[in-house]
């Protein structure tokens, strides 16, 4: 059987080196043993349509693009986020204040259901999981949906901010 599992660090090595290499040797060899470790507990779950070595390189490809999108989510976020903290506190500082009305009509312009999943989470207090159950989706579907409107409606409010501004100048 480790004769056979070898095809696994083969196949990580390839999918890493085959997408320019995004993980280091360290992350590697803990991706190669979370792989042959999940393999392990799942080995029950080969059926026999195919070689095992087969099934052993689909999870391991599967398990390294599950651990690259991470990375390349985790690495977007860092990207994007200001890594100073005097720059963080000005940030915060330079952060506009929106009027009541302001935030209504934001909410009207983001349209359901992302207005309602805003107005719910904050206005109403309800959790996630109730959200979901109102709407018949995943709590992970509404979180999702919760926070991209978020980033929505914080854009559009800094936008108006701006075109008033703007028409301030004038």
């Amino acid at each position: 059987m480790i004769d056979r599992l070898r095809v696994v660090r083969v196949t990580v090595s390839h999918e890493n080196r085959r997408r320019g290499n995004p993980l280091s040797d360290d992350e590697l060899e803990d991706l190669i043993q979370d792989t042959l470790t999940a393999i392990w507990g799942k080995l029950d779950q080969f059926e026999g349509y195919g070689r095992l070595e087969a099934w052993f390189c689909r999870f391991a490809v599967m398990e390294f693009r599950g651990r690259w999108k991470k990375i390349r989510r985790r690495s977007a976020y860092h990207d994007s986020a200001p890594h100073d903290p005097a720059s963080i506190a000005a940030e915060d500082r330079a952060k506009p204040s929106w009027t009541r009305e302001e935030l209504y009509q934001g909410l009207e312009s983001l349209g359901p259901p992302d207005s309602r999943i805003i107005a719910w989470k904050t206005l109403e207090g309800l959790t996630f999981d109730d959200i979901a159950a109102r709407l018949s989706w995943s709590s992970n579907t509404v979180k999702t949906r919760y926070y991209r409107g978020l980033r929505k409606l914080r854009a559009r409010l800094i936008g108006r901010s701006q075109d008033l501004v703007s028409e301030g100048e004038q």
